[in-house]
């Protein structure tokens, strides 16, 4: 069994009412409620807020809220401490998946795949990720140092040298791994490879961004 929690929080720093902004006519809540009904491997969507704004977006999309308390709710607050909290309040004891509506753009199946990958690999947690290729990482005495000093085409990249950047698109996890160790990356990860390139909505300027990707 498969739960799709999607936290939204009604406070943002760098967009106001960042949540419910609208992208093609839909709100970022719905984007990921859509994701979560697309996949035909979720069997249930909630919503986690203190908004009473966003828990009338969920209402309106038939999605039940779990209301989370103040000190869940501050840009502060830790998101596997939300999730915990979710899955406390669900009773959830089998596998979650994170969808976050910060990250709009999903590929059609993309969700599925990644519990597919999560399942036949037996595994405790999953994450969806872009390759980085050429990675630069700066030392304690400011010297630079890359991952592949010699530059080889892209084609040609060592597997050694691979490095991988969350994309925030979708995590799946075991329920009991957030419960036992506060995470929900950890025991057996698996790193999905995430074809299309996402936006991680946080500035004005990526708002725009992504209506512009969606214009097009």
């Amino acid at each position: 069994m498969n739960l799709a929690i999607i936290p939204a929080r009604g406070g943002s720093r760098g967009i106001p009412g960042k949540n419910l902004r609208k992208l093609a006519g839909r709100t970022l809540v719905e984007w990921a409620v859509l994701a979560a009904r697309q996949s035909a491997l979720v069997d249930g969507v909630a919503i986690t807020t203190e908004s009473g704004l966003i828990a009338d977006e969920a209402h309106r999309l038939g999605v039940p809220v779990i209301y989370r308390p103040e000190y869940l709710s501050t840009h502060e607050a830790p998101l596997d401490a939300v999730l915990a909290h979710a899955i406390e309040a669900t009773s959830w004891k089998d596998t979650v998946v994170l969808l976050q509506p910060t990250v709009p753009f999903r590929q059609a199946g993309l969700v599925d795949e990644c519990i597919r990958s999560f399942d036949a690999a037996e595994a405790d947690s999953l994450f969806t990720a872009q390759r980085l290729h050429f990675v630069w990482m700066q030392d304690q005495d400011g010297r630079w140092a890359s991952n592949a000093p010699h530059r080889p085409n892209r084609q040609d990249f060592p597997k050694s040298s691979e490095r991988w950047a969350e994309d925030g698109a979708v995590f799946v996890f075991k329920a009991g791994l957030l419960r036992k160790t506060g995470c929900r990356i950890g025991g057996r990860v698996i790193v999905h490879s995430n074809p299309q390139r996402t936006i991680d909505i946080d500035e004005p300027g990526d708002l725009r961004l992504a209506e512009a990707i969606l214009s097009a």
